[in-house]
């Protein structure tokens, strides 16, 4: 630890108090889900959460896009369909069996509150150039890890999934 007091470190929560808010976090899968909503004044601040997790090259690799409600979520599926289609057009036998997958586990995904699309958008550091995709791959982990983390601080839980969208 340092020697003297970093400025600010009063205001953070004790060590046994992250810590038990790290150990507190669990996946919960949407099956088990209520249905309740949550504001979008959480699904917010569990963003800004995200947005101060560590990247090297200062590039911020993560996007987010979030589908609030049933419309939206809606929304989603549909995207996710036409998605799956575009991508297995070429194997019928995949394609079938992944629409299949979609459409039942969509009664799972209809008691989702929100529905948060994780994006890797790789850019160029201060100096133009691309930083290791792996390294990339690591931030938006990490964005994800602060928004759970957020999410489990306020009463909420969240399931990270690959969504059967492969690419």
């Amino acid at each position: 630890p340092p020697s003297s007091p970093t400025p600010g470190r009063s205001k953070l929560p004790s060590a046994a108090a992250t810590s038990q808010l790290i150990a507190s976090r669990r996946s919960v899968f949407p099956k088990d889900y209520t249905g309740a909503a949550v504001p979008r004044d959480a699904i917010e601040r569990a963003l800004g959460a995200a947005n101060w997790a560590p990247t090297h090259g200062k590039t911020e690799p993560w996007r987010f896009v979030v589908f609030h409600g049933p419309q939206a979520i809606a929304r989603f599926e549909a995207l996710k369909v036409s998605a799956t289609t575009r991508s297995l057009s070429s194997n019928p036998d995949k394609l079938a069996a992944a629409l299949q997958k979609i459409e039942r586990k969509g009664k799972d995904v209809s008691k989702c509150a929100a529905v948060v699309a994780i994006i890797l958008k790789r850019l160029p550091n201060a100096k133009g150039e691309l930083m290791p995709e792996w390294e990339d791959m690591c931030a938006v982990a990490c964005a994800v890890q602060n928004l759970h983390l957020q999410l489990t601080a306020e009463g909420y839980c969240g399931y990270w999934s690959s969504g059967g969208v492969g690419g």
